[in-house]
C-alpha cells in the first residue's frame, strides 16, 4: 500500500506541470484546446527525467524552459476567456491587437508594468521553485520503482500514445505554442495587409459613386447633412431616451435639433464590423469582403464635404472611412 502510494505520487508530481498548463485553459473555458495543450507538453517529462536521473546544468535549464513557456503561453490564452469570455483567434480580438499603434502599446506596458512584471517574474519564481522540488524528491531509482510497476507502466505506455497522436493529429498540432503563435501573426499581418489595400478599395467607392449617383432635385443642391455615429453607449442610459435621471441635459436644449432614435442596435459587437455594415453594403459575416459602394462617397460625389472626427488613434478605421 505504501509502495502504491509513493508511486501515485511520484507520476503525479512528474504530470503536475502538464495538468497546470492544460488545466489552466480548461478552467478558463476551452475544454478542447487545454486536452490538446496538455497533452503536447507532455515530452518536458523527458528533460525533467533526464535532469534528475544525469544531474547535467543543461537539462535542468531545459526542464525549466520548456515549463515556462507552457505555463506562460497557457496563462496568455487563458486571459482572453477570463477577461473577454473569448478564444484568443475572435476576429475581435485579433483586429484590435493589430489595429494597436506601437505608441498605444508602449503606453499600455507602462501603464500595467507592474502588473506584467509581478506575472512574468512569478512565473519564472513558480516554475524554478517546482523543478527544484522535483529535482530534489525524484531519484533514478523513483522511475525505476514506478516502471516496474505493471498499472502505472501501462499508463506511462497509454500517456505516450496519445502524446504521439497529438502531435501527429493537425488540428492537435495547430494547439502547439510555436504553431499556434506563427500563425496567430500570420492572422495579425494578414489583417495589417488589408488596410494597406484601403486606397484600392477608397478608389472603387468613388467610381462607383461618380458613375451610379443621380440627383433626383437639382434645385437642392446646397444641403447640410450631419451623420453622427457613436459607440460605447447605450440609450437605457439616456435621459433623453427615458431614463429617470437627466444625463442628456445638453442634448434635451437641443432636441428639436436632432432626430434620436433610442432603440437602435449596433449591426455588429465590433466597431469596425458595426462601421463597415452602416456605411457600405457588406454584409455583418462576411468581414475580410469590402462593398463596390459606400455611403460616404455618394456623398464626396454630390459635392458634400466629409469629415473623420475621432477620439482614437485607430489605424483601421481612418484609413478606410477617414481617408
Amino acid at each position: 500500500m505504501k509502495t502504491t502510494l509513493q508511486n501515485f505520487n511520484i507520476l503525479l508530481l512528474i504530470l503536475l506541470p502538464a495538468l497546470i498548463t492544460g488545466g489552466l485553459l480548461i478552467f478558463s473555458g476551452n475544454l478542447s484546446d487545454g486536452l490538446r495543450l496538455g497533452f503536447l507538453s507532455l515530452p518536458g517529462v523527458i528533460f525533467l527525467v533526464l535532469a534528475a536521473t544525469q544531474r547535467k546544468f543543461y537539462w535542468y535549464l531545459l526542464s525549466i524552459l520548456w515549463w515556462f513557456i507552457f505555463w506562460f503561453d497557457s496563462l496568455l490564452r487563458s486571459s482572453t476567456w477570463i477577461l473577454f469570455s473569448s478564444d484568443n483567434e475572435a476576429y475581435f480580438i485579433i483586429e484590435a491587437i493589430a489595429n494597436t499603434s506601437y505608441a498605444e502599446t508602449w503606453e499600455f506596458f507602462q501603464l500595467h508594468m507592474l502588473t506584467i512584471l509581478s506575472v512574468f517574474f512569478g512565473l519564472i519564481a513558480l516554475t524554478v521553485g517546482y523543478n527544484i522540488a522535483a529535482f530534489k524528491y525524484l531519484k533514478e531509482n523513483s522511475f525505476k520503482q514506478l516502471w516496474n510497476s505493471r498499472f502505472y507502466r501501462i499508463c506511462i505506455i497509454f500517456l505516450v500514445v496519445l502524446t504521439l497522436t497529438s502531435y501527429l493529429m493537425k488540428p492537435s498540432r495547430k494547439v502547439h505554442p510555436v504553431v499556434f503563435w506563427t500563425n496567430y501573426h500570420e492572422k495579425i499581418q494578414d489583417f495589417r495587409d488589408r488596410i494597406k489595400q484601403h486606397k484600392n478599395v477608397h478608389h472603387q467607392w468613388d467610381q462607383s459613386a461618380q458613375q451610379n449617383l443621380i440627383i433626383q432635385d437639382p434645385s437642392k443642391l446646397k444641403q447640410t447633412h450631419v451623420l453622427v455615429l457613436s459607440e460605447s453607449i447605450t440609450s437605457l442610459d439616456l435621459g433623453l431616451c427615458g431614463y429617470s435621471r437627466d444625463t442628456t441635459p445638453e442634448l434635451n436644449k437641443r432636441i428639436d435639433q436632432l432626430k434620436v432614435f433610442c432603440n437602435a442596435f449596433s449591426p455588429s459587437p465590433s466597431t469596425i464590423n458595426a462601421l463597415r455594415v452602416l456605411l457600405t453594403e457588406s454584409p455583418a459575416a462576411e468581414y475580410k469582403t469590402y462593398s463596390p459602394e459606400s455611403i460616404l462617397a455618394y456623398a464626396r460625389a454630390a459635392g458634400y464635404k466629409i469629415y473623420w472626427i475621432s477620439n482614437q488613434d485607430d489605424i483601421y478605421l481612418s484609413s478606410l472611412f477617414g481617408a
